[in-house]
């Protein structure tokens, strides 16, 4: 998660710098996987869906640094929440 949250502290007018694509196939299989009734996971996949829509969003723009701003806060909000439901559910994440 560290690598994703540096990723949207730092503009690169080249590129999204989070997959959009290993963020869609996790969020897949995590839904495959999840079992009725577990509200936790179903709510890590939506938040985590929600993260690249975002990035295509991000990707489809200009990619100016004020999308950039825009874009790394929304990134920086969902990954904390990301973050939160992770710790709460395998516990602490190793420092970096």
């Amino acid at each position: 998660m560290a690598d994703l949250e540096a990723a949207a502290k730092e503009y690169n007018p080249d590129g999204l710098p989070i997959a959009i694509e290993g963020l869609k196939h996790l969020g897949s299989y995590l839904e495959v996987i999840h079992e009725d009734g577990e509200e936790s996971l179903a709510k890590f996949v939506r938040v985590l869906l929600r993260l690249a829509r975002a990035n295509e969003t991000y990707e489809k723009g200009a990619r100016t640094r004020s999308d950039f701003d825009r874009w790394g806060q929304d990134a920086l909000d969902l990954l904390a929440d990301l973050r939160e439901m992770t710790i709460s559910r395998v516990g602490a994440l190793p420092a970096p």
